[in-house]
């Protein structure tokens, strides 16, 4: 599952303060037409730092898959990978990746819950890049229709470097917003993207795996009938995110995102 998630975390670099969040949304996830779990994303750029940083949690729901995915990437400015600590659960089955890059190598533990491995090995990143950031690279290359781009990335949940190509295929609607249909092909599977001329994703596809994930306004509807995981979504984010710095909320800017989620929470707070 986690394949056809790589590219739903594509989101847009468009101006914004930097230091605060730039996207974060609630994504419902689909095998087929059943509502099977939940994607949340935060992408975020320090300033002061010059790097970005890439957040997501995922949980499908017991009863059909119990899997329960989390990611916590760190690059550069130019998008050269710092580190990243990779979790999944399927069911009784852990398995945790944490990677530091360093010049001319990574250095990595890998554990399934009970043992621990270290590994290190030469890692000279040229182009390659963590693979929750690649709506950022296409977008540097530029979008538009009938472009083609090849690429190396990282897949997080088993530190492999793999070839992708991304192929921006025509403009179509999705849920009634302007959209381009692209075909992300990666570690040997195809995935269809829905993404605003902003590189904003709006839902994807795998024929492959019958699964697709689409954005949603309201957290709810992706959360609905599944486990919220609240201490490991604190945990990850900081806070349980409140999911309007998306293509879905036009009007709230990120200059204001900060203040709107804080008057958000106060009328939680009091309506409770």
């Amino acid at each position: 599952m986690r394949l056809i998630l790589i590219f739903s975390m594509m989101i847009c670099v468009s101006p914004v303060v930097f230091g605060q969040t730039m996207f974060e949304g609630y994504s419902k996830i689909f095998a087929g037409e059943n509502h099977i779990g939940y994607v949340i994303q935060r992408y975020s750029y320090d300033k002061a730092k010059k790097q970005f940083k890439s957040i997501y949690f995922i949980r499908t729901n017991p009863k059909v898959a119990d899997n329960t995915e989390s990611l916590v990437a760190v690059a550069d400015a130019s998008f050269k990978p710092i580190s990243y600590q990779y979790t999944s659960k399927t069911g009784a089955t852990i398995k945790t990746i944490d990677v530091t890059f360093g010049k001319g190598q990574l250095e990595a533990t890998v554990s399934d819950g009970k043992k621990s491995q270290k590994v290190t090995r030469a890692f000279s990143p040229g182009e390659t890049f963590l693979s929750t950031f690649l709506g950022y690279v296409i977008l540097q290359k530029g979008i538009k229709v009938g472009k083609r781009y090849s690429y190396k990335a990282i897949a997080e949940e088993d530190l492999s470097v793999a070839s992708g190509s991304i192929f921006l295929k025509q403009e179509t609607t999705y849920n009634g917003q302007k959209a381009l249909r692209v075909l992300n092909n990666f570690k040997g599977s195809q995935f269809i993207s829905f993404m605003t001329p902003k590189a904003e994703v709006l839902g994807t596809h795998s024929p492959a795996q019958n699964i697709r994930t689409e954005l949603v306004k309201d957290p709810s509807q992706a959360t609905s009938n599944m486990p919220m995981e609240v201490n490991a979504i604190t945990t990850l984010f900081g806070e349980v995110p409140i999911g309007k710095t998306n293509p879905l909320y036009p009007k709230l800017s990120v200059t204001t995102s900060k203040e709107t989620n804080s008057k958000d929470k106060a009328s939680q707070g009091k309506a409770q």
